[in-house]
Formats: structure tokens, sequence, C-alpha cells
């Protein structure tokens, strides 16, 4: 007797273009992508592997066979989007509109797209979704994205990098979702500055950015990564670089992905002290990460302005404005301060915009959702071991330098 079993969706068809186009965007995403942990040698992209595991678990909605509560679920979605307005009012089409905008980067950070994807897979799957393992998950693309639809997933490997890849991201993570971090900064809801490098200057001058006191490894490594972003600017960046490039603002000269000891700016005009951070939406989400990098740039007397992607694109002569009344405002610091750091008192007076901050500043009221405070942690004593001088000696050892 033939099976009368829908077909998956992934047996019929998918919205490839849109996948490809997701995948492709990938390679230039620079916070919060798993490549930024490693760069895996066959990597794959977040974009195909959400899309597989998806349509590989739901029901076709137009196969006559498909279950009837998974197809009114797909009757309900918009119907709006481009493959609903090409081919017609039907739940197929309605699903893949929903698909196109599940593949896109910025559907790992929302919670209402990815909480849909997980209700239709639970309607599809009658309740009981079913685990998923992958014992070759190398950079952990498949795993990780099943996590994020709601599978229980495992992941293996054989080899070491990849095992830990996936310790990282797929079993560690879980098993302090929703917990608070534990280092002393962010449980004291204050945030003094984790130690810093110090700045080589003579007794009452402002540190000279040039001068940073970072390892010749770590400098070198900070500038191919500048190279990398200058080669591949984001549209944002590359405006407003056109705009203030040959010294089009006030006549100072700005810099282009500044290396700043373990960071690297968008913009930096060394006369003003001033660097500049074109923010796109994921940061957002990273709101807590952008705050102690900031402090710890202006600790060494450097303003930050920050400005969105879309004030650059969509009013470049406000943001333009900005960046003039930051650069007519004289630096807050005097030199007496003593060596360019900010004290605890200065860092409340802060004249750079932090993104997201409300009254009392982040961490007077948050909650740690995910593994957010995981990474908190992870943040303050990755920090902790770069500026106490942790250094590979020509002994290969490896050394904590006193100071």
């Amino acid at each position: 007797m033939p099976s009368t079993a829908a077909k998956k969706l992934i047996e019929v068809a998918l919205p490839l273009d849109a996948i490809n186009q997701a995948s492709a965007r990938e390679k230039s995403i620079r916070h919060g992508h798993p490549s930024t942990l490693h760069l895996w040698w066959a990597r794959r992209p977040l974009a195909a592997a959400r899309a597989v595991i998806f349509t590989s678990l739901v029901d076709d909605p137009d196969d006559p066979d498909a279950n009837p509560d998974f197809v009114a679920a797909c009757k309900n979605l918009p119907g709006d989007g481009p493959n609903v307005a090409r081919e017609g009012d039907s739940p197929r089409m309605k699903l893949f509109d929903f698909i196109e905008r599940l593949v896109t980067w910025e559907a790992t950070t929302d919670e209402t797209i990815m909480g849909q994807s997980r209700d239709l897979i639970r309607i599809a799957t009658n309740g009981n979704p079913p685990p998923l393992l992958d014992p070759f998950a190398g950079g952990g693309s498949i795993p990780l994205e099943a996590q994020r639809l709601g599978l229980e997933a495992h992941a293996s490997d054989l080899n070491p990098v990849a095992v830990m890849i996936n310790k990282a991201m797929i079993e560690i993570p879980p098993r302090f979702a929703n917990m608070p971090p534990v280092n002393p900064r962010d449980r004291s809801g204050m945030f003094p500055h984790p130690p810093a490098p110090s700045p080589k200057m003579r007794e009452g001058e402002l540190a000279d950015v040039e001068k940073w006191d970072v390892s010749p490894k770590l400098r070198r490594a900070m500038k191919e990564v500048a190279r990398s972003l200058r080669k591949n600017p984001t549209e944002a960046e590359d405006r407003l670089w056109r705009a203030i490039r040959n010294e089009g603002i006030q006549g100072k000269k700005f810099r282009r992905q500044m290396p700043i000891g373990a960071f690297v700016v968008d913009f930096y005009c060394p006369s003003a002290r001033l660097a500049i951070e074109v923010d796109g939406g994921i940061h957002d989400e990273q709101v807590e990460a952008d705050r102690i990098r900031q402090e710890l740039i202006e600790s060494l007397g450097i303003r930050v302005l920050r400005l969105t992607n879309d004030e650059v694109m969509r009013n470049l002569p406000g943001a333009i404005a900005k960046l003039e009344q930051a650069l007519e405002n004289p630096h807050p610091r005097s030199h007496k301060e003593g060596r360019g750091l900010t004290t605890a008192k200065s860092a409340q007076n802060s004249p750079s915009p932090l993104v997201g901050e409300g009254a009392g500043g982040w961490g007077a009221d948050s909650t740690w959702k995910g593994a957010a405070g995981l990474a908190a942690d992870v943040r303050y004593y990755g920090g902790w071991m770069r500026e106490t001088g942790y250094d590979a000696r020509e002994t290969g050892r490896v050394v904590l330098q006193q100071g």
C-alpha cells in the first residue's frame, strides 16, 4: 500500500535565491558569527544550515496530505512578501516568504521570527521535534542552527579543533543558560575599568594611541585585521569615508580602520583624539560588549562618537553635523589628570553617547538571558588575561608579566 505521508518542503521546493544571498552575505559579518571564533576550513553558512534543518522538518503545506494544523498555521503567516505577490496567496508561498526572513542574519537575534519557526516545527512534528546528531560537526553550523530552532543538538568530530569549537558553541553555553555572571565587575553592578595596558608617555601627557604598549605579535595581528576591514568596508563606512577623507571636515585628517591595542575603530582623527564608530543593527544586541570596549578606549583619553548605519545612509548631512560638533568641542580631560586614564568619577561623566544605555547605566536593572552571563564572564576574564600580559616568549612557555 503506498504511503500517504506528506512530503517535506525540502523535497519539493525552496527559495534558493534568498538562501544563497543570505549565505553569501555572511562572509562580511564581523560580529557574533562563529567564524570570528575560528575560521573553519570547511565552513557551512548558517543561513543554509538553518534553511535545510527547518525545511527538512516541516511539510509542504500545499501537499494534500500535509498536517492540517500546520497548513492552517502557514495560512496565518503574513501575505505581503515577494513570493505571494509574484505567485499568489498559497500556503507554500507564504511559507517561502517566511523562510526568506528566517535565513537573514538579522533573524538570529529576532526572537519573533525565531519563535515562529520553533512553533511551526512543533506543529509540523506534532509536538515531538527530533533531536539532531552531527557526528562530524566541523565548525558547528548545523548543530548551532538546530539549537536555535529549538532542537536538542549533539555535535562531535575527530578533529580536536572542531571539538573545542563545538564545546564552546553547543555544549557549554546551554549549561549556563539564564545564569548571571560570576565576575566581580558585573556581579557588583559597577563598571570599573579592567586592567588596561600602560601607555608609554612622560608624566602629565595624555596617552598616545600610536604608542600604546602592546606586544609585537598583537600589533601585527591587528594591522592585518585593519587591512582586511579596509578592503571590505560596509556601505555606510564607505559613504562616510568618501565624505571625510582628504581633510574634508574642518581640515582634519582621519585614518580609516585604525588599530588601538586589541581593537580596531572605524575612523580616527589623531589631532582631535576622536574615534568614530558606524554601528550596524547587530550592535543593538551587544550593548554591554560595546560599552566595555568603549570604556577601554576612553581610558586612553580618546573620545568615541557613535553613529548608526541608518544615520549615515539616510541623513549623511546630519551625521556630518554630529561629527563637526564633536570636533569643535575640546577634550574634557586635562593633561593634569595624568597618564590619560579615566577615573571612576570621570567615567561616569563620559562625553560619548553609549548606545542603548538607560537611566543608571547598563546593568543597573538587567536580566541575564540565554548565555549573556557566560559571555560577560568570558569577556571579563579574557580581557584580564590580555591586559595582565600573558605572552608567549621564545621558550614557547606562557609567562605572566607582572605590571
